[in-house]
């Protein structure tokens, strides 16, 4: 099994790097906010009143909001899974999607990405066909304070077309802020989006039966960082990089369901030759106790 470093971080806005006595002004610090960003806490970006939204024209059911001038919102509201106590819990860019021109991390519009591995699109599928609620947690830094700006605007076009090429519903959270401004603790690998996330099950059971998280910043010698596994472990929930979720089969342990899954997927001798390879290589990594 693959090793990972993980760093220790605090599990709330108030316990966060920039220390106890600007914790203690949270609210003066979105007061501020709230002034420059010229509007409330929490903005609507519907279809009626985001002329980018529009253009790519929004799936039935879904809403789009920002809060405290430092996350995006996706919601889709016609999901069968919403109150589901499994979750199945994704980052976005370099684990579900990859861009089309190279360019990493971030795609240069809304049509420079593709899926970063054939089987995305299947497995994400496969995993809402048995109950599962899917929920995308990213952090978007360029966007910043200016959540109806051009950089969120793209976002926003990029995931609604993404939920077009895809038959799974999924709600999608985006830290676009850092350090101090960020308020909230949205930023991963900080757990305000888990929170925000888990503030909006209304009607649903407390207790999660079976949560997990994939991502590909895992503090490994190739990654830019370990805000995903460190945003798994503050969240308490299990962690996979994309290689052992979709190559190495990871995912067949979440399915209830029989029979036709493994077609829908995929051959599984090749998924299994990939696991094997993977095996291979998390061996060659992990240096001798």
């Amino acid at each position: 099994m693959e090793r990972f470093l993980i760093r220790k971080f605090p599990t709330s806005a108030r316990e966060s790097s920039h220390g106890t006595a600007a914790a203690k002004n949270d609210d003066n610090a979105w007061a501020k906010k709230r002034r420059y960003a010229g509007g409330g806490a929490t903005t609507t970006l519907g279809a009626s009143n985001s002329q980018t939204t529009r253009n790519v024209g929004l799936v039935e059911g879904v809403k789009w909001q920002a809060k405290h001038a430092s996350l995006l919102v996706r919601i889709d509201h016609s999901c069968p899974n919403k109150r589901s106590s499994k979750i199945a819990c994704f980052d976005l860019d370099e684990t579900l999607q990859k861009t089309k021109s190279g360019r990493k991390p971030y795609a240069t519009h809304e049509n420079d990405f593709t899926f970063r591995d054939a089987s995305v699109k299947d497995v994400l599928n496969v995993l809402h066909e048995n109950g599962y609620k899917i929920v995308i947690f990213s952090n978007q830094g360029m966007v910043k304070s200016a959540v109806d700006g051009k950089k969120a605007g793209q976002i926003r076009k990029r995931l609604e077309i993404f939920a077009k090429e895809i038959d799974a519903k999924f709600d999608f959270y985006a830290a676009t802020q850092s350090g101090e401004k960020d308020v909230k603790g949205y930023r991963k690998p900080n757990v305000g989006m888990w929170r925000e996330m888990l503030s909006r099950r209304e009607g649903a059971s407390t207790t999660l039966t079976s949560t997990f998280y994939v991502g590909d910043a895992a503090n490994r010698p190739q990654d830019h960082s370990d805000a995903d596994v460190a945003f798994a472990r503050n969240c308490e929930v299990e962690f996979f990089v994309p290689e052992q979720f979709f190559e190495g089969g990871s995912f067949r342990q979440f399915l209830e369901k029989s029979g036709d899954d493994e077609e829908k997927i995929g051959k599984e001798g090749t998924l299994d030759n990939d696991a094997r390879e993977l095996d291979t290589e998390r061996k060659e990594r992990t240096p001798p106790e």
